[in-house]
């Protein structure tokens, strides 16, 4: 997990213990599927900037990005980034059987 990620699911996590609430009730609050926080909680996705928002207000704070480990992120560029990387290796997998399929004949 690259630091941006492992900042983000400690920021959110604390946050969340903070307000009291387990990840099913801030999903609740904030309109996600509570396996969607676990996913950013762990590092495994970066939400959106709509959810971000969502996740805020359900939080009760003005931002999850405010803090001094957050101050040398581009959070916007950051997701991008993360996203087309996903993106990569999705179409690598893919293309993998493909490959195989198409180096067999």
């Amino acid at each position: 997990m690259n630091e941006f990620l492992k900042a983000f699911s400690t920021k959110l996590k604390e946050h969340r213990k903070m307000a009291g609430l387990d990840q099913c009730q801030l999903g609740r609050l904030a309109g996600l599927n509570p396996s969607t926080i676990s996913r950013y909680e762990s590092g495994k996705h970066l939400p959106g900037p709509a959810e971000l928002q969502r996740l805020n207000k359900a939080l009760g704070i003005e931002s999850l990005s405010d803090g001094t480990e957050w101050s040398k992120f581009e959070p916007e560029a950051e997701w991008e980034r993360l996203r087309r990387q996903a993106q990569i290796r999705r179409l690598l997998s893919l293309a993998d059987p493909v490959l195989a399929v198409g180096s067999a004949s």
